[in-house]
């Protein structure tokens, strides 16, 4: 979606020990901070398929998946949005409730019970 690079560019992934989000900067790839509510604009879902497979094989949790982007503001309902999931034992990416792949928003909402919701601009 983004080829340029931007120092404001964060990856979003579920922190399932601290049962929040963290925040990775995508220039340092270090976690700035961790949240329990958190949108990102101009959104990509990314699977790392290497990754992905370590899990199917080792039925252990690793972090492999994520949504890459910028912070923007969270909305106040999230009437119109349609929900995301991923589930790496099912599907290679992130899909909608109907199982249609997904792979970038304009707009990616990220709840606190971990959650994805997402929107395209109209």
């Amino acid at each position: 979606m983004n080829d340029q690079p931007n120092n404001n560019r964060v990856m979003v992934y579920r922190n399932l020990t601290k049962d929040c989000w963290s925040v990775k900067s995508v220039k340092t790839g270090r976690v700035r901070f961790h949240v329990k509510v958190i949108t990102i604009v101009n959104g990509e879902f990314k699977v790392s398929e290497c990754g992905r497979q370590r899990v199917i094989r080792e039925k252990k949790k690793y972090v492999h998946a994520g949504v890459v982007g910028e912070i923007g503001f969270s909305p106040i309902t999230l009437d119109g949005w349609t929900r995301v999931r991923y589930n790496p034992y099912t599907t290679a990416t992130f899909v909608d409730m109907n199982n249609n792949p997904i792979h970038e928003a304009s707009e990616i909402h990220l709840t606190w019970d971990g959650h994805v919701y997402m929107r395209n601009a109209a």
